[in-house]
């Protein structure tokens, strides 16, 4: 199959009326009916009191991939279930892994839902002219979840395969073997992820290339796309009185220990990690000025005031490098004592070539 062929077929059946997306929306409103809130129940009178097990919208997921034709779809065991589905074409073709969760957050409203306008979050609803969907999950990530489904649906009629057995000579049509993952334990740190993969080590064997429809769009009917990785590390700071007699208490003790992490200009201050940040090309710049957003935008984005002034240029390039190509530090010393004790926070997000 052609890319052209491929550009040509998605600006035709996956347009906002289309019967293909109608049928995927109905998914849409169905798993935002179920409630899987990965943490945060017992919100008000009569809510539950224990997180969901997460069965019921893994076997809507299950059911809604093997009516699309996706020839394997298991849900393992575990205690935060991930859902793994697969068609494999041939060993010569490349291996797309896509990820998206079923978990939610928290409803964050009591009974009456008077910040969901008075309609029960589990209740999709539109705005006037559609363009905007409400409901707990609806955008994260149930949309992550439908727009994978869609897409491989176009796809799978393009080339004929349905529900069930396909025969070899349609798979062969397909430009890569799929694989797909739905975890459920996104929203509350993805903590077993890393074994479960571990786990299913021949699953996620031979993957390519992998699409998380988990990021923010730079603008409406944009879909943003991660072309790197950058890392995270937190660590979790106390100061404790040692010796009795000290020259300054735990609280003053915890802030100079946490400003050593970042320079005067607020840059990151350990060298080995900050120089070994990748330059931006020009051509990785001009990259970044055509992404359609504003630093109005930006900024808003990131809660800040629109008159707020920036450690660097106030230009689309130098914010997105700022935040996505640049190691710093976000040190947020705690105000929480306990006895003698002064908790505090730190954190480091690293880049890699």
């Amino acid at each position: 199959m052609k890319s052209e062929s491929l550009e040509s077929l998605c600006s035709e059946v996956i347009c906002p009326d289309s019967e293909l997306v109608q049928k995927h929306l109905k998914t849409l409103e169905q798993m935002v009916r179920i409630d899987s809130r990965s943490f945060g129940v017992n919100e008000f009178e009569g809510d539950r009191t224990t997180p969901s097990d997460m069965r019921e919208i893994l076997e809507c997921a299950r059911d809604y991939l093997l009516e699309i034709g996706l020839s394997e779809v298991k849900i393992n065991n575990s205690r935060f279930p991930i859902l793994m589905a697969e068609t494999f074409v041939s060993e010569e073709k490349p291996t797309v892994l896509f990820y998206a969760h079923l978990d939610k957050q928290p409803y964050m409203d009591d009974g009456r839902f008077k910040k969901w306008g008075g309609t029960p979050p589990t209740q999709l609803r539109w705005n006037e002219d559609r363009s905007r969907a409400y409901g707990r999950g609806a955008a994260d990530d149930l949309s992550g979840v439908v727009s994978i489904g869609m897409a491989i649906d176009a796809i799978f009629k393009h080339v004929g395969i349905k529900t069930g057995k396909n025969p070899k000579e349609k798979l062969s049509h397909l430009p890569c073997n799929i694989k797909i993952i739905y975890e459920t334990e996104e929203e509350s740190g993805s903590h077993s992820l890393i074994d479960q993969i571990h786990e299913n080590e021949e699953f996620f064997k031979g993957t390519h290339c992998v699409v998380i429809t988990d990021v923010v769009n730079p603008a409406q009917g944009k879909p943003g796309l991660t072309t790197s990785l950058r890392g995270i590390v937190q660590m979790d700071v106390t100061v404790s009185m040692g010796l009795k007699e000290m020259a300054v208490d735990e609280q003053t003790a915890l802030y100079k220990l946490l400003a050593t992490l970042i320079r005067e200009d607020h840059s990151l201050g350990i060298p080995k990690i900050s120089n070994a940040d990748r330059l931006v090309t020009d051509a990785e710049r001009e990259g970044y000025v055509r992404i359609p957003t504003s630093v109005s935008a930006l900024k808003a984005t990131a809660g800040l005031l629109p008159n707020t002034r920036l450690t660097v240029s106030e230009d689309v390039p130098s914010m997105l490098i700022a935040q996505l190509r640049s190691s710093f530090a976000n040190a947020r010393p705690g105000h929480r004592v306990t006895g003698s004790v002064i908790l505090g926070v730190a954190g480091v997000r690293l880049t890699f070539p």
